[in-house]
């Protein structure tokens, strides 16, 4: 497959004649072939763990670890086409990479095309695309111009919903006591799965609305992890003396990459000031885990001179 390639930002390019003098990123990382259990929309923020890899390190001149928020670029190419090559956004946190979906990929179709991380090629994430001599290029720009660069604090953690008629399979399970994700009984119970690591629950408050008891248990994980509790009993009053709709009646972040089942079960206690026990679920969002992986890493060839093991 093609490897990406650019411009540098001191390379003149004009709608007429094409600027063949292009550069090309040191390393790449193919990320594997993988299925989704359900629908990912195009710009849904998807997740790695690049724990290890080094992907956005460096070791400068005097031996130190240094880390450069702008080296890598994770890129969507076409496995027929070598001129269908998508930039997306992407940024490094605490050992994940997020970047955006290039396009949407349906439950349970393996995506044919491939995601690859491009790295430790100074200012690769400021590029802008360009139209040199009638042909869509890319060239390196300024941080500010940069087309695919993008803050953690950007990102939505919370970007794949699930609400009461959901058809995914990560989804709430209602036992016979609810009604459109509403009940008064005591006996009312429920079950979402998620993945983590991160989870958010949202529905209604009021003065009339009662407590809930709310249990997290991680399930077996890809690598044989047993399965565990990582919520135990946590009560959420529902209470307000105004009433307020679809707010986050709770939410937890940090869990471990492993998929979850979260029971709420509806309580016969209530607070003092609540005239009752109703509850309205209306839905919960999380961050999706599709276990991505990563394969060897590969060196260009088209590179004069690449030093290894990240030296500058």
């Amino acid at each position: 497959m093609s490897w990406f390639k650019y411009l540098k930002q001191n390379e003149s390019i004009n709608s007429s004649t094409i600027n063949n003098n292009y550069s090309y990123p040191y390393l790449r990382r193919k990320i594997k072939d993988f299925t989704p259990l359900d629908n990912i929309t195009e710009g849904s923020w998807i997740f790695i763990n690049i724990k290890d890899l080094n992907i956005d390190k460096y070791i400068n001149s005097s031996l130190a670890n240094i880390s450069d928020q702008s080296s890598y670029l994770v890129v969507y190419q076409d496995k027929t086409n070598e001129y269908n090559i998508q930039p997306v956004k992407s940024v490094i946190n605490n050992n994940f990479l997020y970047f955006q979906a290039a396009e949407s990929h349906n439950a349970g179709i393996k995506v044919e095309n491939t995601y690859y991380i491009y790295y430790k090629t100074p200012n690769l994430r400021y590029i802008k695309s360009v139209n040199n001599g009638g042909v869509q290029s890319y060239q390196l720009t300024s941080e500010n111009l940069g087309e695919y660069h993008i803050s953690f604090s950007q990102i939505d953690l919370s970007s794949f919903d699930v609400n009461l008629t959901s058809s995914s399979f990560y989804n709430f399970s209602f036992n016979s006591h609810w009604e459109n994700g509403v009940s008064k009984n005591s006996s009312a119970s429920v079950t979402l799965t998620f993945t983590g690591p991160n989870i958010y629950l949202y529905g209604d408050k009021g003065s009339n609305f009662g407590k809930i008891k709310l249990t997290i248990f991680s399930l077996e994980g890809n690598n044989l992890e047993k399965p565990s509790l990582a919520l135990d009993s946590q009560i959420i009053d529902c209470y307000s003396s105004s009433n307020s709709l679809n707010q986050i009646l709770f939410q937890k972040q940090n869990l471990d990459l492993r998929d979850y089942n979260m029971q709420i079960e509806v309580l016969d206690d209530r607070n003092s000031l609540s005239s009752d026990n109703k509850i309205k679920l209306n839905s919960y969002s999380f961050t999706y885990n599709l276990y991505l992986e990563t394969d060897l890493e590969e060196i260009t060839n088209n590179a004069a001179f690449v030093v290894f093991g990240g030296v500058r």
